[in-house]
């Protein structure tokens, strides 16, 4: 069940998908991992996980049944929503996924709606960044066209030409 969470997960977020089953969510991880199915993330954060392999996360979705899926999806989208703070464009793509494989297609609509405004929202500030960019730095300079010297340094490549 937790394939449906994706590649990566945290134990908490199965914990409450699995809140209406009769599975003890901590047990279950410590057998997948045990079975070297899932590993824990990094040594620091003990409740987030991932698959070992992408193809074993596909296999174990695939697994499930169509409905058991949807079913799954829908809870996951109604747990996003319920989620503290702000809607923000990860956010609403990432419910906008689940909501469209869920059962309601009412609320997949809304969400790829919101999902679609939040990334043009993100989409005219990434064209006002590539705006200021090509307007180019101070006057009488060029503009550094090699990206990995851009990063070092906000001046310009070389002196006017």
């Amino acid at each position: 069940m937790a394939a449906v969470l994706g590649r990566q997960f945290s134990g908490q977020q199965l914990a409450q998908v699995l809140a209406a089953e009769s599975v003890d969510p901590s047990a279950a991880l410590a057998e997948l991992e045990a079975r070297g199915i899932l590993h824990r993330k990094s040594l620091l954060s003990s409740e987030e996980y991932r698959f070992g392999e992408s193809l074993t996360q596909e296999v174990a979705y695939e697994s499930l049944l169509l409905k058991q899926r949807r079913q799954l999806h829908e809870r996951i989208g109604q747990l996003i929503e319920a989620l503290p703070g702000d809607m923000t464009a990860e956010r609403s793509a990432l419910l906008a996924h689940h909501y469209t494989r869920g059962e309601s297609r009412g609320k997949a609509l809304e969400a790829l709606l919101r999902a679609a405004d939040d990334a043009d929202t993100d989409g005219d500030s990434v064209r006002s960044g590539e705006r200021q960019r090509e307007e180019g730095p101070a006057r009488g300079r060029r503009p550094c066209l090699n990206p990995r010297r851009e990063r070092r340094s906000t001046r310009a490549c070389s002196s006017p030409t």
